[in-house]
C-alpha cells in the first residue's frame, strides 16, 4: 500500500495534516496534494457528488475546481483558497492569481475588491489565530526563524582581532615620535568562524573579495516587519516586556526572546478566538 493510501486512512481517523506529514516524512504541501489528487477521488468513489449547480464566473478568470479546506459556507472555494494563499505571502494579487488561475492584470484589478469584503476579512482574522494552533502552517517555526534573524549578531559569525605592530619607514628603520617613542600601528583583522560554530541559516551571503571577507546578514527590520504581520505590535511589546522582566534563571537571550514571543502569540490566538 502506498503512502498516500495509508495517509488517507489516517486522515479519515481525524489525524491533522501536520501530523500526517511528520509521520510519513513529507511536507504539508505534499499531504495537501494527496488530498486534492488522490483522496478526493476516493471520496467521490464512495460518495458520488450531487448534481452540479452552475456558478457565475468572474470576468477575466478561468474557474478551476478546488477542494475546500476551510469550513465556512459563506465563502466560495476560490475565496477560501485566496485566504490561504494570502497568508503565505501577504500579496493579494499573487494570492488571487493562484486561487482563480487568472492573468496578472485581472488579478490586480479584482484582488483589492475581494480583500475588502467583510467575510474575507473575518476569515483572514480567524485563520491568523488558527495558524498559532498549527492548523494550516506551523507558524511557530516561521516565528522562530524571524526571531533568530532579528536577534542575530555579527560577532556570532566573525571574530575581530586587533593587531599592533611597530611602524617602520621604507628603509626598514623604526619610526619614532618627537619624544623618542616608538610609533605603534594598529590593524583590525577579521576572521570568519568555523561553520561548525554558528547557524548558517542566519547568514545570507559570505564573499571573499580584494578588500577582504564580507558577511551579509538578513535584514533585521524585515524580520521585525514579518513578525508584526503575524503578531502585531502589542504582542511584540508584550514579548519584549516579558523577556526583560523574566526571572526563569536562563541566560540565553535569544531563547528567552523566542519563548516570550511564542507565549505572546499563543495569548493573542486565544484572545482572537475568544
Amino acid at each position: 500500500m502506498e503512502k498516500w493510501e495509508l495517509a488517507y486512512k489516517d486522515r479519515q481517523q481525524g489525524m491533522k495534516y501536520k501530523e500526517i506529514a511528520e509521520k510519513y516524512g513529507v511536507s504539508i504541501n505534499t499531504v495537501k496534494a494527496w488530498k486534492s489528487r488522490k483522496w478526493n477521488k476516493q471520496d467521490q468513489a464512495s460518495n458520488p457528488p450531487p448534481k452540479k449547480v452552475a456558478h457565475k464566473k468572474e470576468k477575466g478568470c478561468t474557474q478551476k475546481k478546488l477542494q475546500p479546506v476551510i469550513d465556512n459556507d459563506e465563502l466560495t472555494e476560490q475565496q477560501k483558497m485566496f485566504c490561504l494563499f494570502y497568508l503565505q505571502h501577504f500579496n493579494a494579487t499573487k494570492a488571487y492569481q493562484q486561487a482563480y488561475q487568472c492573468d496578472y492584470n485581472s488579478a490586480r484589478a479584482a484582488a483589492p475588491r475581494l480583500l475588502a469584503k467583510v467575510s474575507i476579512k473575518e476569515e483572514l482574522h480567524t485563520l491568523k489565530a488558527e495558524l498559532q494552533q498549527d492548523i494550516f502552517v506551523d507558524v511557530k517555526d516561521l516565528i522562530t526563524e524571524y526571531i533568530k534573524q532579528f536577534s542575530a549578531d555579527i560577532t556570532d559569525f566573525v571574530e575581530v582581532d586587533l593587531t599592533e605592530y611597530e611602524v617602520r619607514d621604507k628603509a626598514g628603520n623604526k619610526v619614532k615620535t618627537k619624544d623618542g617613542e616608538q610609533v605603534i600601528g594598529r590593524i583590525n583583522e577579521v576572521y570568519v568562524r568555523s561553520s561548525k560554530d554558528f547557524d548558517g541559516s542566519l547568514v545570507k551571503k559570505i564573499t571573499q573579495g580584494k578588500d577582504g571577507i564580507s558577511v551579509e546578514m538578513y535584514d533585521k527590520q524585515k524580520a521585525m516587519s514579518e513578525l508584526m504581520k503575524y503578531l502585531g505590535g502589542d504582542a511584540l511589546r508584550e514579548a519584549q516586556l516579558s523577556k526583560l522582566t523574566g526571572n526563569d534563571g536562563t541566560t540565553n537571550d535569544q531563547e528567552n526572546w523566542k519563548k516570550a514571543v511564542i507565549e505572546a502569540a499563543n495569548k493573542r490566538a486565544v484572545t482572537d478566538n475568544g
